[in-house]
């Protein structure tokens, strides 16, 4: 769902997502040729090789003990990396550059073997640098315990949902194991305009913030620290000002906030549903789309973005 709403999201999911070896076992067994797909593979790995291994885009993360001399070690394999790089061709080294993303809001049902749902709606919100990013921290958990836990779970019957934030400028209404599907997603659109309404209450307030800093604060892991900064650059001194505006926030700025981001917004929503879906001419009417197939859901990639996330998997 994200993917369609910011360049990030959309980027993460063409290289991450793991459905592509469902496509390349596929093409594999249908080919006449095995040895010549995997060579044709093996000549787009090159080529793809070339555009990521550019010097003035290659950028490295270590996490080790500062013990014995395994860091040393390490370092050392990559100096010997980056002269090999570096010895290359200019003609044969392209910058990597990333398609222009356009914002493509989505509606799909991608139909699974399970009995029950799982439904996401996800907004484009201001990332973690941005001076309303604490706020947005707050109000996902405001409406997380104050809201979709009583409407998604208790009434709604789902086994969870909630409300997730990611720092990258996504807001992201979940439930899992759900028995409804559009119900849910009528209680998405409730939960923008109860915040918004100003319907909680101050202790609503204080206990977001208290779950919100129990998980900002929480003991982290050297190597996901490292990875935080390495991949958005999120500081402790960035971090810091995060804390301020959350402990700052006010039952004005939640509303507000919630008008802005939530109420007549952009989203994508995205389901996975049960196989024997019901009234699926009336969800198409109403503008969900429903692929034919699970293949389907790859159908508009090409082989390079294919073969890029099959070497990220292997790494």
């Amino acid at each position: 769902a994200s993917s369609g709403m910011t360049s990030y999201a959309n980027e993460y999911e063409l290289l991450r997502s793991d459905i592509f070896v469902c496509k390349i076992a596929e093409e594999l067994a249908k080919a006449d040729s095995t040895e010549k797909t995997l060579s044709e593979l093996k000549t787009t790995c090159k080529e793809i090789m070339k555009e990521i291994l550019t010097l003035s885009d290659l950028e490295v993360s270590i996490h080790c003990q500062n013990k014995g001399n395994h860091c040393d070690n390490v370092s050392t394999e990559l100096e010997n990396i980056w002269k090999k790089v570096g010895k290359a061709k200019n003609k044969d080294l392209r910058p990597l550059i990333p398609p222009k993303f356009e914002e493509k809001p989505r509606k799909h049902i991608f139909i699974t073997p399970q009995a029950v749902n799982y439904c996401i709606e996800t907004f484009a919100i201001p990332a973690v640098t941005h001076k309303e990013h604490g706020i947005l921290v707050i109000l996902g958990e405001l409406l997380s315990h104050s809201f979709l836990h009583r409407e998604i779970r208790e009434k709604g019957g789902a086994y969870g949902g909630g409300c997730k934030i990611n720092p990258s400028g996504l807001l992201s209404f979940y439930s899992y194991r759900d028995p409804k599907l559009e119900e849910t997603y009528l209680q998405y659109k409730n939960a923008g305009t109860y915040c918004a309404s100003g319907a909680f209450t101050d202790q609503d307030i204080i206990d977001a913030k208290i779950v919100a800093f129990q998980k900002i604060d929480k003991p982290q892991d050297p190597a996901e620290e490292g990875v935080s900064y390495f991949t958005r650059k999120i500081t402790e001194e960035q971090a810091n000002i995060v804390r301020k505006q959350m402990l700052a926030t006010t039952r004005e700025d939640l509303m507000e906030a919630a008008k802005k981001y939530l109420i007549n917004s952009k989203s994508s929503k995205v389901v996975c549903s049960m196989n024997e879906l019901s009234s699926r001419e009336e969800l198409r009417k109403s503008g969900w789309t429903i692929p034919v197939s699970y293949t389907h859901l790859r159908a508009h990639e090409t082989l390079r973005y294919l073969v890029c996330r099959l070497l990220l998997e292997k790494k």
